[in-house]
């Protein structure tokens, strides 16, 4: 048989046993309750009949004690008045005595407080320069305590100035050493963050020659794609091709200039300002016969102005409102029409209240 049986069957024994045991204890709770219920009704019985003894047994207690209660409390009232009539002539007889006592007495002790009087007036003038005398040997005492505690704070405070001036000096001294120590670091750190510094403005600056010069490459090919487009467009010469070819500006002078950043106001080296040679041949003639007809050709006015609008817009790589009509001394009407047309026919586009080239912007 293995353990695991024998703890079962020994299990299985115990909850038997608990069993026969909760039986058993509910069998002698069941007799010790009905055992106590007959116990309690026969106590009840008794105690029914015990009452109703006491009861009767008080009432005859009571009515005899009432009885004697009566008879006692007329003797007490006769006695009562004859020891009041004894105490009354007791008491006069005691304080008629009392009285003369008590100016004896008076007499005896004024005499005392008298002869104490003038003994406590004595004592206390003894008393009183006693007292003088050890308050004046106290301040004296006092006095010497404090002028010993003077001069005692006094070597103390110079003990204490002289131990701060050596403290002083020596957290001069190591301030001072680790002063040279973080200056000689700091220079170090200099030297070698000049250093970088330095590699990097070379590095900075091949990255910039290459850039120009990639720069310089696409702006010509954008050059070159501009003229084609305007001369698919208008049929006629472009403006940047009759500008002398020392308007663009070579890599090396691209260099030169990186530090002067282009701004709206300053517009680069080939959107130089608009002037009587800048305008290419075509579209003086055109302004000049637009003067003298004006009346009779509205449509090539309108044309010239966009023309002008458009060339101004791409030289100057982007201009507002306000700038392209103070720039071509035009209206607000004529420069708003030639710029609708523009963008109607896809040439230009507006950004940021900025009007710019279709091309350039989809680049």
């Amino acid at each position: 048989m293995s353990l695991k049986d024998a703890w079962q069957q020994q299990k299985q024994q115990r909850q038997q046993d608990v069993i026969q045991r909760q039986q058993q204890v509910q069998q002698t709770l069941m007799q010790f309750q009905q055992e106590r219920q007959q116990t309690a009704v026969q106590l009840r019985r008794e105690l029914q009949a015990f009452q109703q003894q006491v009861q009767q047994e008080t009432q005859t207690l009571l009515i005899q004690a009432h009885a004697q209660r009566q008879v006692q409390a007329q003797q007490l009232a006769q006695q009562l008045h004859e020891f009041t009539q004894s105490l009354q002539q007791q008491t006069a007889n005691f304080l008629s005595a009392c009285a003369a006592d008590h100016s004896l007495m008076a007499q005896q002790l004024l005499q005392d407080l008298s002869e104490f009087r003038t003994q406590l007036k004595s004592s206390v003038a003894e008393l009183r320069q006693l007292l003088q005398a050890r308050v004046q040997s106290l301040q004296q005492e006092t006095q010497a305590l404090l002028q010993q505690s003077r001069q005692e704070r006094l070597q103390q405070h110079l003990k204490l100035v002289q131990e701060l001036t050596r403290s002083v000096d020596h957290l001069r001294a190591e301030v001072q050493t680790y002063l040279t120590e973080l200056g000689l670091a700091r220079q170090e750190r200099a030297q070698q963050l000049q250093q970088m510094l330095q590699q990097d403005r070379q590095r900075r600056q091949i990255d910039q020659v290459n850039l120009f010069q990639q720069l310089a490459d696409f702006r010509a090919e954008l050059r070159q794609y501009r003229t084609d487009l305007r001369q698919l467009v208008w049929g006629e010469e472009s403006v940047v091709d009759s500008l002398p070819p020392e308007s663009v500006p070579p890599p090396a002078q691209v260099i030169s200039i990186k530090h002067q950043p282009k701004t709206k106001h300053q517009p680069n080296a080939s959107a130089a300002p608009l002037s009587p040679a800048v305008v290419s041949p075509p579209t003086q003639k055109r302004s000049a016969a637009a003067v003298g007809t004006s009346s009779k050709s509205p449509r090539k006015e309108a044309v010239s102005t966009e023309e002008q609008v458009y060339t101004y817009i791409d030289q100057v790589q982007g201009a507002r409102l306000t700038e392209i009509e103070s720039a071509l001394g035009i209206n607000r009407f004529q420069a708003v029409d030639a710029l609708r047309a523009l963008i109607k026919k896809g040439l230009i586009t507006q950004r940021d209240r900025m009007y710019l080239i279709q091309e350039e912007v989809s680049l």
